[in-house]
């Protein structure tokens, strides 16, 4: 339960923190991020409550799924970036489709632990609010760090970090 709300903390953090460097379309990209985060969560939800796919006794392939999605959102994250258009653009469909693959993942876990609709309306209100504080933080770092051209991959590298943590 508890790897379950790190996920959504850190997935929602890293996808608002990315979307810093997407210039000039900040509300289209946070709303559509919300609405995809509830979407693919949703699905998730709906396959984990029917418990198709449920691994009890094999926990561990969990953690490398999870370890597998963060490597392609990091290897997306790498190609797609053009410092003009951030991470985020037209031609980047590669992290989108990771990241929708993150949500879908982040939504099936959690949804073994979290069954009801309050909960799944509760993770959408906590997802929003990590989005705009990873957003806001990770502004706040660009500021500071203005000169270092590294500074954008350090949302996908603390996403690393944690998924390692979380497999050990």
């Amino acid at each position: 339960m508890f790897a379950s709300m790190i996920e959504i903390v850190l997935a929602a953090a890293v996808v608002g923190a990315a979307s810093v460097y997407t210039k000039n379309k900040q509300t289209t990209l946070s709303v559509l991020f919300i609405l995809m985060f509830a979407a693919f969560s949703y699905l998730g939800f709906l396959l984990s409550s029917a418990e198709i796919i449920y691994f009890h006794q094999l926990h561990w392939i969990v953690d490398v799924l999870r370890m597998i999605i963060v490597l392609a959102i990091m290897a997306a994250a790498v190609f797609s970036f053009m410092p003009v258009y951030g991470f985020f653009h037209s031609y980047s469909k590669y992290i989108w489709l990771s990241v929708a693959l993150l949500f879908f993942f982040v939504g099936w876990h959690a949804g073994h632990w979290f069954g009801s609709w309050y909960m799944f309306i509760g993770i959408i209100v906590l997802f929003t609010a990590c989005y705009v504080a990873g957003n806001t933080f990770q502004g706040m770092v660009h500021m500071r760090l203005r000169q270092n051209p590294y500074v954008s991959f350090l949302p996908f590298v603390v996403l690393l970090f944690f998924s390692i943590l979380l497999l050990l």
